[in-house]
């Protein structure tokens, strides 16, 4: 890095706006940020990964889940009374 700051000076002058640029971009607060951020991201991504797997959304919610209730519930009626055994003695039995 010092290396190329010393050619740009050389070929620019030391007041160049590029060289400033590149001045400020190799600057360790410049750096520390943007992996400060880089770490923030990576946090999100497994935020969201954790709460995409906890909490499902509902399309698998009403496919996959077992109704309380005879009618009136989103998805109720998919489900006879058998199913709804077999269901559980296959959740039972795992």
């Amino acid at each position: 890095a010092d290396s190329e700051a010393r050619a740009l000076s050389s070929r620019r002058g030391p007041y160049a706006w590029q060289t400033k640029l590149l001045a400020f971009l190799h600057s360790p607060r410049l750096q520390a940020l943007l992996t400060l951020l880089l770490v923030c991201d990576v946090i999100a991504v497994f935020g969201e990964l954790f709460i995409d797997a906890e909490f499902p959304s509902c399309m698998y919610v009403l496919r996959d889940a077992i109704p309380c209730c005879d009618s009136g519930c989103i998805g109720a009626g998919d489900y006879s009374a058998a199913a709804a055994a077999d269901a559980i003695q296959t959740i039972l039995s795992l």
